[in-house]
């Protein structure tokens, strides 16, 4: 059993007991009570018990009672020790009289009217004698004998205005009925006596890890028209491709497609009403996973709440439209508190979303051929996030994912394929393709959907387009003459031009001389985005006549704004004297020199000298033309005249156009579709064969890269130089009646890197 200690004063002529001013006091049976009446204020009063209040009936109850000192000094004590015996009903008195004290009873339990457990004092209309229950122990209320009550306790039920009307001290616990929930008063303030709530996991937004800084953006006042995807709204500060939109007359899963202005932008799905209207752009859903989630729970994301928040059971909610933050790690930034005051809390982070860093629209003009991350040039398309690793993925202009590639090029998603183009593109001249691509950061966000193209074609127009290892070549033949090269801009380019070939000269039965190879040159040159004129030199006709020199041959030239660059046709073919200059000469006649070279001096020169001819009054033989090689070897061959004469060889063409070695020339060559193959080099610009007159004796052959040849006493007539080889044509001798063959047509070859 208990002691219970009480400490005794006097003020205003009434004991107080513990401070409290004569209260009613119970006691239970078996308990030791000890009155301390050591104050100086209990000086002439001594805390007695009687049947009768204040000892109305003279008998003081001493059962069990015993009194220790002087009131008022040091160790005054009144103690009694009760038992099953001790009188119900007693009251504690001053022995100096007067009206002191008040009840100190105990009469069993019983429950009150509100369910409150208390002793019963007497009467129903006494049963606030529960009192302040001062100094006893919970363990003291006990269900009443044979009740329906088995040692539970029910407390005062107080909502929370009420309860915010007390005047609480410590230790005070109520039942909160605005809560449902008992309550504690503590050094604190009220605090909730109930287990807490519990985070065990959440999932942010589809697969990502992390929110979207934006947040949710409610825009009022936004315009929609009926079957139109066009919206306008105040602002479309923040709002970017691939955020979701929803509001009335807004179709279910539409997303931004374009951001067009400041205050327009494109959906992917038409209105279906036309109005002023408010839409919500960006939602984000988080769905929260724990214990005890009570009915009333909040959720606030670093301090602010969330647009919507849906309990969906006591061990899940659901957010939508999370706040806008600053990208962090939010430390306990996500909370569920339940209404009881209690919460729970877990790490949040915003993360910002992968931005790109490749403007929208083209990536530039491409010719077809295979593309990969390493090729030259690359085809790529690149966003960033810090340091993460970005991932890509083509999509539809909602966002939709799609494998539909762009004219045979697949977009790489991971790896070191992610954001190239690779594969082989073939498209059409001119041709534009769109597609759309979206990237994924680390954390699984998504960033804006944005439109990029590419052109099938080439940084350049005009002439006939092919390419080769790096390079795209345009070439221009004489049908080409009178067209275009132009840039889309400025543009460095290495050019070659050959001229057309001299014909061949005619003297009949005598020996003539053969054509001179067109003039042969190169160099390089940055283009501006104009248009640069094309002229290819046509070879020069041969003689046709006794006596008749062949024709010289076209010059071939790129002319533009202020540029200009210019070869010479070859020199003709002599008929009976001398032949003619040009970019390499003609071969003499039979009785002349041969004509010069280099005619328009390029550095190196574009061509070599015609061979002489023979002389003599029999037999007379024709040199050969020049050709275009740079040294003797291009230099035509002498006609020898009468006996074992000949005519002359025409000068050796040549393949080292840009100063590149046989196999890169004959490289560009085959994909401009000139020259001709000598033993797998591709050659151009020979010299015509010089003539040679009767039976006498051979022929001269044309140079090699396409010189024609002339005619002896083989019986054949002479030949005409190739066309697109710039190359001279052979000279008339023998018993051919002619005519003399023609120069070859000659070439323009533009090229720059792809």
């Amino acid at each position: 059993m208990s002691t219970i200690n009480y400490i005794v004063k006097v003020a205003s002529a009434k004991f107080t007991i513990d401070d409290a001013v004569a209260p009613k006091l119970t006691f239970r049976d078996g308990d030791t009570y000890v009155f301390d009446q050591a104050d100086s204020s209990n000086a002439g009063h001594i805390l007695q018990f009687s049947a009768t209040s204040n000892n109305s009936g003279s008998s003081e109850y001493t059962t069990g009672v015993t009194k220790t000192g002087t009131a008022g000094q040091a160790g005054a004590k009144t103690t009694i020790i009760t038992s099953g015996s001790t009188t119900d009903t007693l009251y504690y008195y001053s022995s100096g009289g007067g009206t002191y004290g008040e009840e100190f009873s105990n009469s069993g339990y019983n429950t009150s009217t509100d369910d409150l457990l208390k002793p019963i004092v007497g009467a129903s209309s006494t049963a606030e004698k529960w009192g302040p229950m001062i100094n006893h122990n919970i363990d003291q209320i006990v269900p009443k004998s044979g009740g329906t009550y088995t040692g539970a306790v029910r407390l005062g039920n107080l909502t929370t205005t009420e309860r915010d009307a007390l005047t609480p001290v410590v230790g005070m616990i109520i039942y909160n009925t605005t809560i449902g929930t008992l309550q504690q008063y503590n050094s604190q303030g009220w605090a909730s006596i109930d287990s807490p709530p519990s985070i065990t996991s959440f999932t942010y937004p589809g697969s990502a890890t992390a929110l979207d800084p934006a947040g949710e953006i409610s825009l009022a006042s936004s315009s929609t028209t009926n079957t139109d995807a066009t919206v306008t709204v105040s602002s479309t500060t923040n709002l970017t491709p691939g955020m979701t939109v929803s509001g009335t007359g807004i179709p279910s899963n539409t997303t931004i497609i374009e951001v067009t202005n400041s205050t327009t932008l494109e959906l992917s799905a038409n209105a279906t009403a036309t109005g002023t209207v408010t839409l919500t752009f960006n939602s984000q859903t988080v769905v929260i996973t724990g214990t005890n989630f009570q009915v009333g729970a909040t959720v606030t994301i670093d301090n602010t709440a969330p647009t919507t928040v849906t309990r969906d059971s006591g061990t899940q909610i659901t957010i939508t439209g999370t706040p806008a933050k600053s990208a962090a790690t939010y430390t306990n930034g996500l909370k569920v508190t339940n209404p009881t005051g209690l919460s729970a809390l877990a790490d949040i982070v915003y993360d910002a979303l992968p931005a790109w860093t490749t403007a929208a629209g083209s990536l530039g003009t491409f010719v077809d051929g295979s593309y990969t991350n390493s090729s030259s040039p690359t085809i790529r398309i690149v966003a960033a996030e810090g340091s993460d690793t970005i991932d890509y993925a083509q999509t539809n202009s909602a966002g939709v994912v799609n494998t539909d590639g762009v004219a045979g090029l697949v977009l790489g998603t991971t790896g070191a394929n992610a954001g190239y183009l690779t594969g082989t593109l073939s498209g059409t001249e001119g041709t534009t393709y769109n597609f759309y691509a979206k990237p994924t950061d680390d954390e699984g966000q998504v960033g804006a959907v944005r439109l990029f193209n590419i052109i099938s074609g080439h940084p350049a127009t005009g002439g006939n387009i092919s390419t080769y290892g790096s390079y795209v070549v345009h070439t221009f033949l004489l049908s080409d003459t009178g067209d275009y090269f132009t840039p889309a801009s400025s543009l460095a380019v290495e050019y070659v031009l050959i001229g057309g070939g001299g014909g061949g000269g005619d003297q009949g039965s005598a020996g003539s001389g053969g054509g001179g190879a067109g003039g042969f040159a190169w160099s390089n040159s940055t283009f501006s985005a104009n248009d640069y004129t094309i002229t290819v030199g046509a070879g020069g006709a041969g003689g046709n006549g006794s006596p008749d020199v062949g024709d010289t041959g076209g010059q071939s030239k790129i002319i533009g704004p202020s540029f200009s660059f210019i070869v010479s046709g070859g020199g003709y073919g002599g008929s009976n004297a001398v032949g003619g200059d040009g970019g390499s000469g003609g071969g003499g006649g039979h009785n002349g020199a041969g004509g010069s070279g280099d005619y328009l001096n390029h550095t190196p020169d574009e061509g070599q000298d015609g061979g002489a001819g023979g002389g003599g009054t029999s037999g007379e033989a024709g040199g050969g033309g020049g050709g275009a090689y740079p040294g003797s070897a291009g230099i035509g061959q002498a006609g020898v005249s009468g006996s074992g004469g000949y005519g002359g060889d025409g000068g050796s063409g040549w393949y080292g156009a840009l100063n590149m070695s046989a196999a890169d020339t004959t490289s560009l060559y085959e994909s401009a579709g000139v020259g001709v193959d000598v033993s797998g080099t591709r050659y151009v610009g020979g010299g015509g064969g010089g003539g040679i007159g009767g039976t006498w004796g051979p022929k001269g052959d044309g140079g090699v890269g396409g010189g024609g040849n002339g005619a002896g006493n083989e019986g054949t007539a002479a030949t005409n130089g190739v066309d697109n080889t710039g190359s001279g044509g052979g000279a008339n001798g023998g018993t051919d009646p002619g005519p003399a063959g023609d120069g070859g047509n000659g070439f323009v070859i533009i090229r720059y890197a792809a």
